[in-house]
């Protein structure tokens, strides 16, 4: 729980605003499962899988989905 914490807190001092997000994203994350973030463009989507990634030590693939594709 120590490691999700930090995680958390990493997430946090890039994102402010996005707890109930993140609270989200840490949850289908730990259940093994898939994240579809769909919001209005410029709201940080993308700045917060980075922070994930970041804090994981992990690699970001995008997959970027627009209506004319």
């Amino acid at each position: 729980m120590d490691k999700i914490n930090r995680i958390r807190e990493n997430i946090g001092s890039v994102m402010i605003g996005m707890e109930e997000v993140t609270e989200m994203l840490l949850a289908a994350f730990l259940a093994g499962g898939y994240v579809l973030l769909e919001d209005m463009p410029g709201t940080g989507k993308t700045t917060l899988v980075k922070a994930l990634a970041a804090s994981m030590d992990c690699s970001l693939r995008r997959v970027q989905l627009t209506p004319d594709l």
